[in-house]
């Protein structure tokens, strides 16, 4: 770049003159980079390409309250087959299931695949009335749900 200077005392710029050489760094042909890079003009074959908008999973309806109930049923099937789930005195093992199938409703989803989730579950399942005790920890939580989901 050549820089133009500025006089303070007159408005006058003083133009560089145009005379001057620049120098332009050599360019290779292009003819040379072709064969480098190889054959430009011949055609590729293309795979076909995958639609875009097409959906990458299928989508779950979503389930009703009576589905909600029966998958909490099958997870308290699963937790007490396995000896990690004792259930006391109250009420029945429908109404567990009623109140549960709402705890899945809400956080069945995020618990099969947060960790965090699945401990918040194991504490609200083992505070529900008509559950003795609880042995689960939310690995085994995390296991059961995917194991109690019915198969679609």
């Amino acid at each position: 770049m050549t820089a133009v200077a500025v006089s303070a005392v007159s408005s006058e710029v003083a133009v560089p003159s145009v005379s001057s050489a620049v120098a332009v760094p050599a360019v290779p042909a292009v003819p040379a980079v072709v064969d480098e890079i190889g054959d430009l003009t011949a055609p590729s074959v293309v795979d076909e390409v995958a639609d875009v908008t097409a959906p990458m999973r299928a989508v779950r309806a979503p389930l009703s309250v009576s589905e909600f109930a029966a998958w909490g049923r099958r997870l308290i099937q699963i937790l007490f087959s396995q000896g990690l789930i004792e259930l006391g005195e109250g009420p029945s093992i429908d109404e567990i299931s009623y109140q549960l199938g709402g705890h899945l409703q809400a956080h069945g989803d995020a618990a099969e695949h947060s960790l965090e989730t699945a401990d918040w579950l194991v504490n609200e399942l083992g505070s529900m009335r008509g559950i003795a005790r609880l042995f689960a920890t939310g690995g085994d939580l995390q296991l059961a749900l995917r194991r109690s989901r019915s198969s679609e």
